[in-house]
């Protein structure tokens, strides 16, 4: 091989190496202003407005009537569907008449899922009568033969007895059951232990 040949040789390597440093160049700059994750790192989302929030956990909060009928199907979820039925018809009464009276529509629906298991039909041993075993007192006022006005007699009772034990809702249904006092006792313990699960299930929280 002759000397200009060599120098050919020698030239093409230059060339093609300040190629290689001019790519590489370009390829730097255009990467200024990006910030590039390190190995094994993830990027962060941005997290939506606190309002946007708010108003997503609002439009989660369950309707009241819905609430009840979730609650009354979930309690006789083993008995014919005919009982549900029958019970469903009663469920606005109990959300108006507990907002009526300023008390949770879940704590009535608890109350008279254990008084009568929501047969309106239901008599007591001391002439309890109805969806709410409403008597004596509590009953006055009232045409128990009538599904609605038993739901009412109990809600207002209910209210009552809260208000009378110092608007504890523990005293109240010990007070509503017994009628002798706001003392805890083993029965009002399950009706708020029922309470407490099916707002915790229903409401989440």
């Amino acid at each position: 091989m002759t000397r200009n040949s060599f120098k050919w040789y020698d030239a093409l390597i230059v060339v093609s190496m300040l190629g290689i440093i001019a790519a590489a160049a370009i390829y730097d700059d255009s990467l200024s202003g990006h910030v590039l994750p390190a190995p094994g790192s993830t990027l962060t989302i941005p997290k939506p407005p606190e309002h946007k929030v708010t108003e997503h956990i609002t439009d989660e909060i369950q309707d009241p009537v819905v609430e009840v009928d979730m609650y009354v199907r979930g309690f006789l979820k083993d008995v014919p569907e005919y009982r549900y039925k029958v019970a469903r018809e009663f469920i606005p009464f109990v959300v108006a008449y507990s907002e009526q009276y300023g008390i949770d529509p879940l704590l009535l629906a608890v109350l008279i899922s254990v008084e009568s298991s929501w047969t309106p039909s239901a008599l007591g041993s001391l002439n309890e009568k109805g969806l709410c075993q409403v008597h004596g007192v509590a009953a006055r006022g009232y045409d128990l033969s009538i599904a609605e006005q038993q739901i009412e007699a109990g809600a207002a009772w209910l209210s009552k007895c809260i208000d009378w034990c110092g608007g504890d809702v523990l005293g109240g249904l010990s007070l509503y059951q017994s009628g002798r006092g706001c003392s805890p006792h083993k029965g009002s313990k399950r009706r708020i232990e029922m309470y407490n699960e099916a707002h915790k299930e229903i409401r989440g929280y």
